[in-house]
């Protein structure tokens, strides 16, 4: 329950508006009755893994396709990746206070998926990806991600976002089947 109350208040109004008042509000109790189950730097930590949690089962729950990585389809799923940026933005800020836990469960979450892309793309093309090659990938796929979701009314749809996600994987696909020719 307290993930679901995050979730929407971060990607309804964003890491600015998280706060212990405004979980407590979310869940229908009093912000006392919140912090007297936990303090704000325990509430931090189980939003955050249950968080990474969700996002890794998300990122992890895609059919053999010819994408390397999930793009938000569903109004839940752009829901969840507006919830991704702004916890993002609010462990850069809990950082800089000192607080290192979100940043780790964040950057553990994010190499487990550059884990899951690396071997997506091994099998998508034929071959593991050189490092820069699996970056620019996973560039691209935090862009396409960023630009679906950020405004009501993104300049990309999901469908196009999908399909240059799906001709960068085949312009590598193919530079990689040259050089294993020309070897």
């Amino acid at each position: 329950m307290l993930t679901d109350a995050a979730i929407r208040v971060l990607s309804e109004a964003g890491a600015t508006a998280f706060s212990s008042r405004a979980m407590a509000a979310m869940l229908g109790i009093t912000p006392s009755a919140l912090s007297q189950r936990a303090d704000r730097s325990e509430v931090l930590r189980m939003v955050f893994v249950f968080f990474a949690d969700r996002w890794e089962e998300w990122t992890h729950d895609l059919d053999p396709s010819s994408t390397p990585a999930r793009l938000p389809e569903t109004v839940d799923e752009v829901l969840g990746v507006r919830a991704w940026h702004a916890l993002d933005e609010l462990a850069r800020g809990e950082l800089a206070q000192g607080n290192d836990v979100p940043a780790a469960v964040l950057a553990l979450a994010r190499e487990r998926e550059s884990e899951l892309v690396a071997r997506r793309l091994t099998r998508l093309l034929g071959a593991r990806p050189a490092d820069a090659d699996l970056a620019v990938v996973l560039a691209l796929v935090g862009g396409l991600r960023r630009e679906v979701t950020t405004t009501p009314d993104p300049s990309i749809s999901i469908a196009m976002a999908t399909r240059l996600l799906t001709d960068h994987v085949a312009s590598l696909a193919g530079r990689t089947s040259q050089s294993v020719r020309s070897a």
